[in-house]
């Protein structure tokens, strides 16, 4: 769990900025950590009748109560917020919430989850379009988030939104680190399984900004071996799973005997 953060709430009236009325309106305060946002509680008020002292009305009149009512809701409102993003364990700025209560981002995907959808719709395609093989992949870069949010940032999960370039470059740093066995061109296919789950939010209109956009994936050149006469026997006699990879398959085995690669198929 994370620890908390520095927060509170002040309720500030706009007495520079009144109405047609002759009333301010009331702005919340969020304070996250230092960072500062101001969010419209829709709430006017007569300026002579502020306390700013206190953040409230004096109490007295129906429209008084009625006001700091209405301020302990909001404040009710933000704190609830606040607090449920803690208990998931969830990065939390002042920018963050103002999202979420502005537009109520908080019902937009997270990473794990939308890896979880894409995930249990891939493993529906496995023996039809895909290999099983293929989708153990994609299940062990969901693991590799998670542990890598789990220990880089000490949360569960993360917004799609709050995805950037500097997260994916971490991410790529940690395979490095502590999965070092395994070569550059490994960790750049888990780069590029990642990207493709997240492609899928940004098809469906739940992100707009693409933070692999700054994000070169390369592959470095590898020396392979030859298959040998008996290696290419136990291909020739491979049942695939499906038809497009055994149409795969013949190709490669045409072009195996005849010399002839076949790169427009």
């Amino acid at each position: 769990m994370t620890n908390k953060s520095t927060f509170s709430i002040l309720f500030v009236a706009q007495k520079g900025k009144l109405k047609a009325n002759g009333k301010a309106p009331i702005l919340a305060r969020v304070t996250v950590n230092g960072e500062m946002v101001h969010l419209a509680t829709r709430i006017d008020v007569d300026p002579d009748r502020w306390l700013g002292k206190v953040c409230r009305t004096p109490g007295r009149s129906a429209e008084d109560k009625y006001i700091n009512e209405m301020l302990d809701n909001y404040r009710n409102v933000i704190k609830n917020k606040y607090n449920e993003l803690f208990f998931r364990g969830e990065a939390i700025t002042a920018m963050r919430l103002k999202s979420i209560l502005t537009s109520r981002s908080d019902e937009a995907k997270r990473l794990l989850v939308l890896f979880d959808e894409f995930n249990e719709d891939y493993k529906a395609l496995v023996g039809k379009e895909t290999t099983h093989k293929t989708y153990t992949r994609y299940l062990l870069t969901r693991r590799r988030l998670a542990e890598f949010m789990a220990a880089k940032y000490k949360i569960r999960d993360i917004l799609l939104s709050d995805i950037n370039t500097k997260f994916i470059n971490d991410f790529y740093i940690y395979l490095r680190t502590v999965d070092g066995k395994n070569g550059h061109n490994y960790h750049m296919k888990m780069i590029q399984r990642f990207r493709t789950v997240f492609k899928t939010a940004k098809d469906n209109g739940w992100v707009t900004a693409d933070p692999f956009g700054g994000f070169k994936i390369s592959m470095e050149e590898t020396h392979r071996e030859h298959l040998t006469i008996d290696e290419l026997g136990v291909l020739v006699s491979k049942e695939m799973t499906s038809e497009r990879l055994q149409r795969v398959k013949d190709i490669f085995v045409f072009s195996c005997f005849t010399f002839v690669a076949l790169t427009n198929v």
